[in-house]
């Protein structure tokens, strides 16, 4: 009888062994297959994005075009010129404080100064960190590229994000931070 008892007891387990693993592999299909969830046909990033095409595109020219002009440097010109040509893309509050000491674009002017040579701006989109109905902020790679030289030396500016607002259907930049430097507030545990 005990003999009878055990071998019950061992169907019954090896059973709900089984049982569980089809669940679980059921459970695993449904998932890489997508089913089981809300209904999803049809809807791509592109629904979901509060922006349209056009509007991240011209959000995009603006930030590229600021960061150009990051690395854009005559030695000879007065460091005022500078942050004017910043000034075209940047928001008037922006724009007042672009040239503070610790600024990303102080930064950039005072390390194309120690070099003394004169420079066009090159700025590649590496990341759009975030992207909102009227902000967006893209990951910029900055380097400055020596204009007068025929191999084409170059100064890397490093990394910056660049954070817009849409005003009236124009972009304009409010903000400008090394990522070196977000980094840094991220492991003080500021941000």
């Amino acid at each position: 009888m005990r003999d009878l008892f055990l071998f019950h007891r061992e169907r019954v387990a090896t059973g709900a062994v089984v049982a569980a693993l089809l669940l679980l592999a059921a459970f695993a299909l449904t998932r890489l297959t997508g089913g089981g969830g809300a209904e999803t046909a049809g809807t791509s990033m592109r629904d979901l994005l509060p922006l349209t095409e056009a509007e991240f595109q011209r959000a995009l020219a603006t930030a590229v075009e600021h960061g150009r002009a990051m690395g854009t440097f005559a030695p000879e010109a007065p460091e005022e010129d500078y942050f004017d040509r910043l000034g075209e893309t940047a928001a008037p509050e922006y724009a007042r404080h672009a040239s503070v000491e610790g600024s990303a674009a102080g930064t950039a002017v005072r390390r194309l100064a120690e070099w003394g040579r004169p420079t066009s701006g090159v700025a590649e989109v590496t990341g759009a960190p975030m992207i909102a109905t009227a902000l967006v902020t893209l990951e910029l790679s900055l380097r400055a590229e020596e204009t007068a030289s025929a191999g084409r030396d170059f100064l890397d500016l490093g990394d910056v994000q660049v954070s817009l607002r849409e005003d009236g259907g124009e972009w304009l930049v409010i903000g400008v931070t090394d990522t070196e430097r977000l980094e840094e507030l991220r492991n003080e545990g500021v941000l």
